[in-house]
């Protein structure tokens, strides 16, 4: 059909169903391409779907040429673009970076992107032209040299933004000058550069994040006071919590409790901790768990062999999802020295009574993680289905286990 075809075949003639099929991935990409070639608003419609997505490297090739994709015509590639993902190479300069990336923003029609993803630093400047051109961003993960864009290029540019990660590898100072302008930020990811970084202060900030309900910190060291979230997010609204292999943890902990303990009520339902250091956290975490409301997901992964007493759980009945693991710890003393009670050799982590208490406290458990007792499998054919040992014929910690297991009515 030529691309001229007659008003007869627009799409807006044809069936809902067609327009459905161009817009909403039903088409192979094969068969957008082929979409394009009926008309003008076909090939749009194709377009839109085919060029949403654009991954660069900045990279020219014998099939892709930078400059050419910068005189993209009107209606072109670059006016289907929505989300923009930059990876350049390491071997790509600084300088040449920054002068690609600026072109290439130039380039594209303004108030068109919704995500903007770099896996590189850039400059500053660079990130408060993406925002002052594109102010309808609805996810941004970013990483910059020096200070974030001032409130120049920020201000009411930020209001539809919902997911922002930043990389704090040189300085977190600044940022809390866009919370003013972000009322609709729900998801905040803080990535560090764990001990190669500066330590993480609260932010203050006159206007906290209002609707922030998703909040990752990763790889930070805290410094004082740094749990005291609460002075730049309304703490009172967040649901779900992530801390990965951050440093002084403990001191962390004990200021999130006093902030949570200073709310008449939380939203908290998923809280997971995972660390690859040694901190003693066992104390800290049943503090927090006894100052939230109900959870519903708890993931609490550390490379000791101590655990979360079941008691720790009285307030959450509600819990669907507990995993308790000690990571590599099979080298630990769980596995080297005997159990309290039974004076066995590689006990598993909880007892037959705790896990009787943990079914009975948390009735709504789903779903229960924790290590197990070391097992041979040297005789195990890879190609069979994992059986237990025959009642008579099992050793006493696979029976314990077993035991546990049955008794609670839990599945690992």
């Amino acid at each position: 059909m030529h691309r001229d075809c007659p008003q007869d075949y627009a799409p807006s003639r044809v069936s809902t169903r067609v327009r459905v099929a161009l817009t909403t991935k039903q088409l192979s990409p094969a068969s957008l391409k082929k979409a394009r070639l009926a008309c003008r608003r076909w090939n749009h419609l194709a377009a839109s779907v085919l060029w949403r997505l654009f991954k660069t490297d900045f990279r020219s090739t014998g099939r892709r040429d930078f400059n050419a994709l910068l005189t993209s015509s009107e209606g072109g590639f670059l006016h289907s673009v929505r989300i923009l993902h930059v990876r350049p190479s390491y071997r790509l300069s600084q300088n040449n970076l920054d002068m690609k990336l600026l072109q290439l923003l130039v380039s594209l029609p303004r108030n068109t992107l919704q995500k903007f993803i770099v896996t590189r630093d850039i400059d500053s400047s660079t990130l408060g032209l993406l925002i002052k051109r594109q102010p309808h961003l609805h996810e941004l993960s970013v990483r910059i040299h020096g200070s974030p864009p001032d409130s120049g290029y920020i201000a009411g540019n930020l209001s539809d933004l919902e997911s922002l990660t930043v990389f704090v590898r040189f300085n977190q100072k600044g940022y809390d000058a866009w919370f003013p302008h972000a009322h609709s930020l729900k998801s905040l990811k803080v990535q560090g550069a764990r001990l190669h970084g500066p330590s993480f202060t609260p932010w203050l900030t006159a206007q906290p994040l209002p609707n922030l309900s998703t909040l990752n910190l990763c790889g930070l060291t805290f410094a004082p006071s740094s749990g005291r979230v609460d002075r730049w997010l309304n703490l009172s609204k967040l649901t779900c919590l992530t801390i990965q292999n951050c440093f002084n943890l403990p001191e962390f902990l004990q200021d999130l409790r006093e902030a949570y303990l200073g709310i008449p009520k939380d939203s908290l339902k998923t809280l997971v901790i995972e660390q690859n250091n040694k901190e003693a956290l066992e104390q800290r975490v049943s503090g927090l768990l006894d100052a939230i409301g109900d959870l519903d997901y708890l993931h609490i992964s550390v490379p000791t062999a101590k655990r979360i007493d079941v008691a720790c759980l009285n307030k959450h009945r509600a819990l669907r999802c507990f995993v308790m693991d000690p990571l590599n710890a099979w080298d630990n003393e769980l596995h080297i020295l005997p159990h309290p009670q039974t004076h066995i050799y590689g006990a598993h982590m909880y007892d037959e009574k705790e896990l009787s208490l943990l079914a009975k406290r948390c009735p709504n458990l789903e779903e229960f993680g924790t290590s197990l007792p070391m097992m041979s499998f040297d005789n195990w054919e890879h190609t069979k289905p994992f059986v237990w040992s025959p009642a008579g014929n099992r050793i006493a910690r696979e029976a314990l286990l077993v035991k546990a297991l049955v008794s609670t009515d839990l599945s690992v």
